[in-house]
């Protein structure tokens, strides 16, 4: 077997945050997770329990998502976007997180102010998007 042309210290590997992301998951514990220590075994509980893995990816990372009452929560991540495209003030709210890292100042903003959906809900009323779907 060649040996690895480099490798990380452990300092490295204790500041990772793959490192991290399996500490926060053996610490809350979610469904399927008791077996989660290493790189390996992560993997095997994502692709098993998708529907507890994604959750705890978004609340590791901070991102703002809402559960869909009858919907698997990470369903939109497997299938792509919505039939009708309309504004999620959940994906504006991430947005303004991301932008205030370079303009606190955007930290003020609520989603809401940002929407406007008023051509969307136009065009959704002439029933062209139900046309684009059929």
């Amino acid at each position: 077997m060649t040996a690895p042309i480099w490798s990380p210290t452990p300092e490295r590997i204790a500041r990772a945050n793959l490192t991290r992301f399996l500490a926060h998951v053996r610490t809350r514990a979610p469904a399927g997770a008791e077996d989660v220590w290493d790189v390996p075994s992560l993997y095997a509980w994502s692709v098993a329990r998708p529907e507890a893995f994604w959750p705890e990816v978004w609340r590791f990372c901070g991102v703002v998502a809402e559960e869909r009452p009858g919907h698997e929560p990470w369903d939109q991540v497997v299938t792509g976007l919505d039939r009708k495209p309309y504004a999620n003030p959940a994906g504006v709210t991430n947005v303004i997180r991301l932008m205030k890292r370079s303009n606190p100042k955007v930290e003020n903003v609520k989603p809401e102010t940002l929407i406007d959906d008023r051509i969307l809900k136009k065009i959704d009323q002439s029933g062209f998007i139900d046309k684009v779907f059929q």
